[in-house]
């Protein structure tokens, strides 16, 4: 399948996302991923980065953590399964988690094609995650944060 097809079908497959929401909407941080958690030493966490709060379907927020668990295997099995425990539902068994996923990945990667100037380390991070949306890089995928 062309990677005009691929994007074609995610768009279509993208109504699920608006059709079937995991839950009830409820207050949602928009850009929800473990560095925008600051953990004091003494106190409760803070979150970070909160221009994109607003309100919406819970998954958009739980899907960077589902994300790192399947396609990076950056969490493991034991903590993604106490999180889902604890949050009362796992992301990844409905079926609009995919769609949600690739647009995350996607958004990652436009942010580092966004500082590229294609001699540097984010132009070389760019076309290796481009690679990986492409299909032409298994999962688990290894990505250098920017």
């Amino acid at each position: 399948m062309s990677g005009l097809a691929r994007w074609r079908r995610l768009a279509l497959d993208g109504r699920h996302v608006m059709q079937e929401p995991a839950r009830d909407p409820v207050a949602e941080v928009g850009d929800a991923w473990q560095g925008n958690v600051a953990v004091p030493e003494y106190g409760e966490p803070v979150l970070l980065d909160l221009e994109q709060v607003g309100v919406g379907d819970p998954a958009w927020d739980l899907a960077p953590l589902a994300v790192d668990y399947a396609d990076f295997s950056r969490v493991s099995d034991d903590d993604y399964r106490a999180f889902s425990d604890a949050y009362g539902a796992d992301v990844l068994r409905w079926t609009g988690f995919r769609p949600v996923a690739t647009v995350s990945e996607l958004r990652w990667t436009a942010f580092v094609l966004s500082k590229a100037d294609g001699t540097n380390d984010a132009t070389r991070e760019a076309r290796h995650r481009l690679a990986c949306l492409r299909g032409e890089v298994e999962r688990p995928w290894s990505w250098t944060a920017f």
